[in-house]
This record gives C-alpha cells, sequence and structure tokens, in this order.
C-alpha cells in the first residue's frame, strides 16, 4: 500500500461507488499499489468518517466528535495454504542460489486444486523483503536477476515437453494414431530434407526409443514420436487444442498475468519473420515462438487431470465482515471452458 499517484488520485477520485454523486477517496489517501492490496481494494478499503473540532481563536481544539463514524474494510480470505506456500517459499529459496548460472537464473512454482482452479501456492525467486521494499527498491530494480518480477505469473517461458501431452491429444482426438499404435524412433526424424531434428536420446546418446505408442512416447519424452504426430496433426489443429487448454491466454487470477503466445504462422509473420512447413516440428515439442507462463502450465495440466473442466485460476475465497461476524461474499468457481 502507498500514497495515490498522479494517474490514481485520477482514477480513484473519480469514483462514486455508492452513486451519491460524491467520491469515497481524498486524494492524500492510502491504496493498494500491488498484489492482493491492489486487486481488492474495494473489498479492503473502509469508509471514512466525518469529525467535528470545535476550537478557539488561536486554534486550540476545545472538544471533538464524530459525526459519521469511520469504519474499517472488509477481512479477505485467500485461498493459499500457508504451509504449503512455506515449503515452496523455502525449496526455491534452499536450491536456487546453487543453480543461477547464465541458463538458470530464477525460478516458479504453482499449486493449483484441480477441481476449483483454487491457488493454494504461489512462489517466484529470486524475491525480495515486503518490509524493506522501499529502501531496497533501486537496487532490486537494477538486480540483473529481476526479482521484482512475479516468474508464477509474468513469466514468459517455452512450455517444452509439457506441451507433449496436447499434441498427443490432438493426435487421438482427430483419430491420426490409436492409442496402441506405434512408431519407430530412428533417432533423426528425416520427412523433409531441412529440418531433420533429432530425438533428444540420440543427440545425447546416439540411442533411439525403439517402437514406442503414445503412452511409451509420453513416459519417455521420445521427440520423435511427437514429431511426426505434430506433423500429421497440423499447425491449425495443434493450436486449437493448445487453446482449448488455455495456453497463449490469461488465467483469470486477480493479480496481474501475461497472456502469453502460442506458435503459430500468423504470429511468425506479425514479428516479420517466415513460417516454414517445419517449424511445426518445434512446437510439437513445446519450442519454436511458443511463450507461456507458469501458472498457464499449471492450469493446463490441472485441466487435463480433472478430465477437462478449465477453471478461472483465482486467490479470492470468502470476503468477511471487519469483525469476521459475517461473510459478505464467497467465491464460486468459474467455468472458463469444457475441453
Amino acid at each position: 500500500v502507498g500514497l495515490m499517484n498522479r494517474s490514481e488520485v485520477e482514477y480513484y477520485t473519480s469514483l462514486d461507488e455508492d452513486g451519491d454523486g460524491k467520491p469515497d477517496y481524498e486524494m492524500d489517501d492510502t491504496v493498494g499499489k500491488e498484489g492482493v492490496e491492489k486487486a481488492f481494494e474495494s473489498f479492503l478499503r473502509g469508509t471514512p468518517g466525518i469529525r467535528a473540532v470545535d476550537r478557539n481563536t488561536s486554534g486550540k481544539i476545545l472538544s471533538e466528535s464524530w459525526i459519521t463514524e469511520p469504519k474499517p474494510g472488509d477481512n479477505i480470505v485467500l485461498t493459499i495454504d500457508i504451509d504449503l506456500q512455506k515449503k515452496v517459499e523455502d525449496t526455491l529459496a534452499s536450491s536456487l542460489p546453487n543453480l543461477v548460472s547464465e541458463e538458470v537464473e530464477g525460478a516458479a512454482c504453482v499449486v493449483l486444486d484441480v477441481n476449483s482452479g483454487d491457488v493454494l501456492a504461489s512462489a517466484s525467486y529470486p524475491t525480495y523483503s515486503l518490509e524493506t521494499f522501499r529502501q531496497d527498491y533501486n537496487t532490486l530494480k537494477e538486480d540483473p536477476l529481476n526479482p521484482l518480477l512475479n516468474r508464477a505469473l509474468q513469466g514468459l517461458y517455452p512450455p517444452g515437453s509439457t506441451f507433449k501431452m496436447i499434441t498427443a491429444i490432438g493426435a487421438l482426438q482427430e483419430n491420426i494414431v490409436e492409442p496402441s499404435d506405434k512408431i519407430n524412433d530412428e533417432g533423426r526424424y528425416k520427412y523433409w530434407p531441412t529440418p531433420q531434428p533429432q530425438c533428444w536420446i540420440y543427440r545425447q546418446h546416439g540411442g533411439t526409443h525403439g517402437l514406442v505408442n503414445v503412452t511409451d512416447a509420453i513416459e519417455v519424452s521420445c521427440n520423435y514420436y511427437f514429431y511426426d504426430v505434430g506433423r500429421r496433426l497440423g499447425i491449425e489443429l495443434l493450436d486449437q487444442y493448445a487453446a482449448m487448454f488455455g495456453l497463449g491466454q490469461k488465467t483469470g487470477i486477480e493479480l496481474t498475468e501475461q497472456a502469453g503466445v502460442v506458435a503459430s504462422p500468423e504470429f511468425t509473420e506479425s514479428l516479420g519473420g517466415t513460417w516454414h512447413e517445419g517449424n511445426i516440428l518445434s512446437v510439437a515439442i513445446g519450442q519454436e515462438s511458443t511463450q507461456v507462463t507458469p501458472i498457464q502450465l499449471a492450469n493446463y495440466i490441472a485441466t487435463l487431470v480433472n478430465g477437462g473442466t478449465r477453471y478461472s485460476t483465482h486467490l479470492l475465497k470468502t470476503v468477511k465482515s471487519n469483525d469476521f461476524s459475517q461473510v459478505t461474499y464467497n467465491y464460486e468457481p468459474k467455468v472458463l471452458s469444457q475441453v
């Protein structure tokens, strides 16, 4: 929280929530600046009071009384499981410092309730201390590891092999393969003269996975299998199935999040590039220009394992009166789509 800046003054002082023509905000008010304090400002903000002050001619206060008593704001209850949140934060804090390098700058973790979209834990590393945030701000802003970035909601990364299950689902649903159909991993995929990408096991060890069906291919993360079924599925259908699971879309959480993008000819051309037919091989294994957030990945997997219901992710669980005596709002899970 903090004092309003100029744009916030213009926004908040123009509000008229009760419809009586009197804005509820004054220019020197404190408001939520980031996080849940900003997202749930309307719940957390109290109602200002009016106080009558009697002064003498020298300005000394003789008496004062409330004409209208101020009322504190409501209390919000989040979906966060505090023990799980602590475990996640502690794990990142203890593990990542030993791994940070040119290739590893940070990490994030999101844990969802698969049957509601409740965010049970969400953490980003490196992070910062809320207690010393103001005095540390300039140092944090200049830190090359960017601790101010909430990687869980705003960091964009290629999904890699986690995407392969979307490729598998599309191929199965479109009857391109049956669960028992096997494809022989030959190491290097030679359908086109170029590109001829390699399965990871061939590239790293010179071996292959041999004959694999879809279950085997997921278990061993066989690139060759997904190159082949992805090519046969086609980029249009592959993008459609990715969209069904919410990749390249915001998840609905109340905080600031990035939408990301799923690779496509249109996106490549929008960047001034040229789309080649063989690009789909990289898309099918979660590479190319696909960029998604960790919370999107978590919601995609939640949708997969709950049977196909994609929920809006959220942090707000309940709103209670300022004395906790009444529940004034209960969050109901919101279904975004049914796969």
